[in-house]
């Protein structure tokens, strides 16, 4: 498996400087854009292009937590796919959900994302530490994040169709 890491030169890490890797990330394209390849041959052309696309999908993976811990579980050969979820966090879920389906105004909705927010930020806080010290820990707290960032899908949807009536 590529590292997306190796692609900007970084250490494999949770905790990624983000500035930095935007840096990282316009300096590789100048180097790589396609278009610096003009009057070259079509196989370096498409070399380029392929590379473009790796660096394109590597920032994406890296400058998102979500991505990034799933990133760094697999290279650590844990399937961010197949881990599952403890019966606390399907009934937390669940709970989040019964409250996000009772929520009838856009004010009620701000609370609750509001509050997953800060929930989410927590957990990115304590990833960056599992980590480094126990990866199955950093594996439950990556599917919690990942069940969380769908909750913000449902609460952005559901303002969507407050915000019309």
């Amino acid at each position: 498996m590529q590292s997306y890491f190796s692609v900007f030169d970084l250490p494999e890490s949770f905790n990624v400087d983000l500035s930095d890797l935007e840096k990282r990330y316009f300096s590789k394209q100048r180097e790589f854009h396609p278009d610096r390849l003009i009057g070259k041959t079509a196989a370096e052309r498409q070399q380029s292009i392929s590379q473009s696309m790796l660096i394109n999908t590597a920032y994406e993976a890296l400058k998102s937590p979500l991505k990034r811990a799933n990133h760094l579980l697999a290279l650590n050969g844990l399937e961010p796919d197949k881990i599952k979820p403890s019966g606390a966090l399907l009934m937390e879920i669940m709970e989040l959900r019964e409250e996000l389906a009772d929520a009838d105004t856009i004010e009620k909705l701000e609370k609750i994302e509001a509050c997953n927010t800060a929930n989410k930020q927590h957990i990115i806080t304590e990833l960056a530490t599992a980590f480094n010290t126990n990866k199955e820990l950093a594996s439950e707290l990556a599917t919690k994040l990942s069940y969380l960032t769908k909750i913000d899908d449902e609460i952005r949807a559901k303002k969507s169709i407050l915000s019309k009536k």
